[in-house]
């Protein structure tokens, strides 16, 4: 599938959680070539994250991905509150009624001046080439400036981008780096992400006890409309594990607590 149907894909509407189409979907993507600790032979493991569905949450809480920008890049962000006010919002309405021109008049400089929430703004309008020509590799550079900086949802983003070697050269173990800076934030897309590169050993060494512990994260994180495709995915996991291990990653959950990272 070429970016361009992906991202078209990431604008469709989602099926209500539960429906029968998007469990048939996930239960079709269920058997992967790595398992869990203690499955048995050819045990299904739980899919990857879709990326229509990462990019459709790089947002928070202002739009839904690539909307308003259409929005911004992953939806896990509206469970973000915005990141600043004054000219990132004016330079948001601007590109929302379609004056794109104004927005990157207004990003721009509070970008190269530093300001991560201008930098990942700034980052979605060059992935998506609305109002700049689009060039994925330069989008990689604001969305990891941003990163760097601790915007958890660049950090997110970064993690897409390397899982699929979009702007940047593939690779799972740094796409999984990023991915826990944001899981460690809070954030519930990133979270999935984890668990599911935990669960499958991908990018990181297969462990069953963090995989459930980031996906019970994720689940507690997410809307009810969003809460199913990540609690069908836990389930499998818990399949692989012991009753001590599944008390064991539950005591992580208890213990853990979102470490926010503040912009220098």
């Amino acid at each position: 599938m070429d970016r361009a149907a992906i991202y078209r894909a990431a604008h469709r509407p989602r099926p209500e959680a539960g429906g029968n189409g998007r469990i048939a979907q996930l239960v079709e993507q269920l058997t992967l070539n790595q398992r869990v600790p203690g499955s048995s032979p050819g045990a299904p493991t739980i899919p990857a994250p879709d990326p229509s569905i990462e990019f459709r949450h790089a947002r928070g809480r202002r739009r839904s991905a690539y909307q308003a920008v259409v929005g911004a890049l992953a939806a896990a962000l509206f469970f973000c509150p915005p990141a600043s006010a004054g000219p990132i919002d004016d330079a948001l309405a601007a590109r929302a009624r379609g004056d794109h021109a104004t927005a990157l008049q207004l990003l721009s400089p509070l970008a190269e001046a530093g300001d991560r929430a201008a930098q990942y703004e700034l980052g979605t309008m060059r992935f998506t080439g609305k109002g700049v020509p689009r060039d994925e590799g330069d989008a990689a550079r604001w969305f990891g400036r941003a990163a760097e900086r601790g915007d958890e949802r660049a950090q997110r983003v970064l993690g897409v981008l390397f899982d699929n070697g979009w702007g940047v050269a593939r690779d799972h173990a740094i796409a999984a780096r990023w991915y826990r800076r944001a899981a460690e934030q809070g954030d519930p897309e990133a979270q999935y992400a984890l668990g599911e590169m935990c669960a499958n050993g991908r990018g990181v060494a297969i462990d069953g006890i963090q995989a459930y512990a980031w996906l019970s994260l994720a689940a507690s994180r997410f809307p009810p409309e969003e809460r199913r495709r990540v609690e069908i995915a836990r389930g499998i996991v818990g399949l692989s594990l012991t009753v001590a291990q599944i008390a064991a990653a539950e005591r992580v959950v208890d213990e853990w607590k979102p470490k926010a990272e503040t912009q220098p």
